[in-house]
């Protein structure tokens, strides 16, 4: 099932974008908080992005610069939808970001013709993605730690390559480290995928490691008995980095 977040900070704006889309058989999430939006964006990355714009509006705006540098983010499709048909703030939008876009007040028929259009595109977008993936377990090395981000779907790509990234030598060298799995770009884990998650974490002893679970967090509290137990779980990346945060304080 596909997901499509709105933001949108006028809240009858907001009401009318979801109900008009509430018939698709897509997941919709809303809210009227541009801070929050971009938290839920990098949580669990929409397949598409409805996003309310207008000049006075400026933390919409950054949002948008945001979304496109992220590479969680990066390829999200964005709509537009603009308070009035100002075709040089359109242009500009265009050029930082926006791929479409829709004066208010917004018709039903134009806006779900719209988003069909851009969820198609955006599964053109995620299987090419696919195909090019050269490596589907990425592991970068900060100075505050150490991730681990899994691309794609976790039985078919990534367990084939857990043996050729999780050598002795590698687990030894982030032993003192704080070490984190980054979930957002799986599609949502299968019941058979998160057993498989299980076992993942064991590869790494007594350390505790933290696992960024994004729109999996979920599937994860929902089939795995004991993982919350083992690990330090998190929804957001905001959370992820007050936990680092608070314990490099304690060193």
């Amino acid at each position: 099932m596909q997901l499509i977040l709105i933001i949108d900070t006028d809240f009858n704006d907001v009401t009318t974008t979801e109900y008009f889309l509430s018939g698709l058989r897509h997941r919709v999430i809303s809210t009227t908080k541009a801070k929050k939006g971009l938290e839920y964006a990098r949580s669990a990355p929409p397949d598409l992005l409805v996003v309310g714009l207008s000049m006075t509006d400026k933390e919409s705006i950054e949002n948008i610069v945001f979304i496109r540098k992220d590479k969680i983010t990066i390829d999200v499709p964005i709509l537009g939808l603009f308070r009035n048909d100002d075709q040089v703030f359109i242009e500009k939008m265009k050029k930082v970001g926006v791929q479409e876009f829709l004066v208010k007040p917004i018709e039903k028929s134009a806006l779900i013709e719209k988003v069909s259009k851009m969820l198609e595109i955006s599964k053109e977008i995620k299987s090419k993605t696919v195909e090019s993936i050269k490596e589907y377990i990425v592991v970068s090395k900060l100075e505050t730690h150490t991730m681990i981000t899994f691309h794609s779907g976790l039985k078919k790509h990534v367990i084939p390559e857990i043996k050729n990234v999780f050598k002795k030598d590698f687990l030894e060298s982030i032993l003192n480290t704080e070490t984190c799995l980054d979930l957002r770009s799986l599609p949502e884990l299968t019941e058979e995928e998160v057993a498989m998650l299980e076992k993942i974490v064991l590869i790494f002893g007594n350390k505790k490691i933290s696992i960024l679970a994004g729109r999996n967090l979920g599937p994860i509290l929902t089939h795995a008995d004991e993982l919350e137990e083992k690990v330090n779980l998190f929804m957001s990346p905001e959370e992820f980095e007050e936990f680092l945060k608070n314990s490099l304080n304690k060193k």
